[in-house]
């Protein structure tokens, strides 16, 4: 279990993208800010024809498929406080849980789970991780990407000249490392940059039309 915590924009859900990719395994992303009441991601009851059914939903087969890559996007913004509360059974060391509509299911082999949050005053809807629940996890703090690797992505990704794509990442180092007015500039931020640029924008106008400012 790998919780990534870092600053917006700098690549947390793309790591975990590439690394299902990489090592050739199915992916399953599951937003958990939908999230509105216990168990809700196992499934639900419904109504149909007057009638009330249990719907499974995707969670239980992906937890059962071997090697599956789970991640769980913002885990700290369900709506319901314990919205989360079965997931300690999930990636308790036994691996497995119980549920009155579904039996006992046990986590397959291989199967790696992720989360990724944002934390800080400054995210509207988040909470504080749960403790107990923070405590099942390996943490890994993501920051900027080191500037010779941000570099080669803007490159890579938007076909900017490489020169060009240092540029960009030079004045975005600047302005992060700012003593007296940080600024954040996410790895987001500068690919629009560069895409901007790309597409005829100027330099100039490409960060003031990314950043706002």
């Amino acid at each position: 279990n790998i919780l990534v915590a870092g600053k917006q924009g700098c690549g947390k859900s793309t790591l975990v993208r590439q690394f299902a990719a990489r090592n050739k395994r199915p992916l399953a992303n599951f937003q958990i800010g939908i999230l509105s009441e216990p168990g809700q991601l196992f499934g639900e009851h419904r109504l149909k024809d007057g009638e009330t059914y249990y719907q499974e939903f995707l969670f239980p087969k992906a937890i059962q498929t071997p090697g599956c890559v789970i991640h769980l996007e913002e885990i700290n913004r369900p709506e319901h406080p314990k919205a989360l509360n079965m997931l300690f059974s999930v990636l308790a060391e036994d691996r497995k849980v119980w549920t009155d509509e579904l039996g006992l299911m046990k986590v397959a082999d291989e199967v790696v789970f992720f989360a990724t949050l944002n934390e800080g005053e400054e995210f509207v809807g988040t909470e504080m991780l749960d403790a107990a629940l923070r405590d099942r996890f390996y943490v890994s703090l993501l920051d900027y990407l080191p500037s010779e690797v941000e570099t080669r992505v803007l490159h890579l990704k938007t076909g900017i000249e490489e020169e060009d794509a240092l540029t960009i990442v030079n004045v975005a180092n600047k302005l992060r490392s700012n003593t007296q007015e940080p600024m954040v500039v996410s790895t987001r931020h500068t690919l629009m940059i560069a895409e901007m640029m790309a597409v005829g924008a100027s330099f100039e106008g490409a960060f003031i039309n990314s950043l706002q400012v």
